[in-house]
């Protein structure tokens, strides 16, 4: 959502990962837009690539994760909230973020 305009984009993501990566775990995915050029970046379905290296052990009421914020692209940010699970992972990703045509 665009907090300045209030205009909503569903995206849809894919995205493939190569490493070394054990368990599994449930997140939410938080991206923080900077200005209006990195909002029509974000949106345009351009490839992004990341790396990532995390450790987790939480099952929604104990435990604990590491995560933290990576920037995918010139002014945005991404933000991985850990919901639960247990994992170790240590991967190479690409992404692809493109509109989502039937829900906008």
């Amino acid at each position: 959502m665009n907090n300045q305009t209030g205009q909503r984009i569903y995206v849809k993501m894919k995205e493939v990962s190569v490493g070394v990566n054990f368990g599994a775990k449930e997140y939410d995915l938080l991206f923080v837009i900077l200005n209006k050029e990195a909002w029509d970046r974000f949106i345009s379905g351009n490839i992004k690539f990341g790396t990532e290296a995390s450790a987790q052990a939480y099952d929604g009421v104990t435990g604990d994760t590491f995560a933290d914020a990576t920037i995918v692209a010139n002014g945005v940010w991404v933000y991985q909230l850990d919901k639960k699970g247990l994992a170790v992972e240590l991967t190479f990703k690409g992404a692809r973020i493109s509109p989502y045509r039937t829900l906008n």
